[in-house]
């Protein structure tokens, strides 16, 4: 062993045990990497550790997973499964909502918080969830920051924008990017 790089050494007389401490060594110092780079980690980088803050918070890959990993993936599966519910949301105001002419003279669909609730309650728990949601990506618009069963029965929900038009959805992730 060489105690100054911590790897092992391996007579030359088998190929094979040599190409398993290969692997062995290069596991290890990813592993080690990866541990440098969690500020969880006992082994978190000094360096890292020293810089400021807002130097990291500039950084393009900061507060986002690593490229191709698991983590990554169960994000753009999470973007998929919540997009989903609110184009069904949408198509369900477009339903049992009524049409309804804009200030701006644009012809949309709405419907009061009680009728989408006691109907989408059957098809999803998340109805309220799933309404603030689609508000932040500027779909539907309803009046208060939070409706509550009962309480908002008769405030109205109305649909800005299909998230279908034109063809393809509008909900994207929020700085992130996927080839596809």
């Amino acid at each position: 062993a060489d105690p100054s790089t911590g790897e092992e050494s391996v007579p030359d007389s088998s190929p094979a045990i040599a190409d398993r401490v290969s692997v062995w060594n290069s596991r290890s110092h990813a592993a080690f990497a990866e541990q440098a780079r969690n500020p969880f980690s006992s082994r978190f980088a000094a360096i890292e550790s020293s810089s400021s803050a807002a130097g990291r918070r500039r950084d393009p890959g900061y507060g986002k997973p690593p490229e191709g990993s698991r983590t990554e993936a169960r994000g753009f599966a999470a973007h998929d499964r919540i997009s989903a519910e609110i184009t069904e949301l949408c198509e369900l105001i477009k339903q049992i909502g009524r049409r309804v002419v804009l200030s701006d003279g644009k012809q949309t669909w709405q419907t009061t918080f009680g009728e989408l609730f006691s109907v989408y309650e059957r098809i999803s728990n998340k109805v309220v969830g799933v309404l603030l949601r689609a508000r932040k990506h500027g779909l539907v618009d309803f009046q208060g920051e939070m409706l509550f069963q009962g309480r908002d029965a008769a405030v109205a929900v109305t649909l800005l924008k299909d998230p279908t038009d034109d063809g393809q959805l509008l909900l994207r992730p929020c700085d992130m990017h996927r080839a596809d």
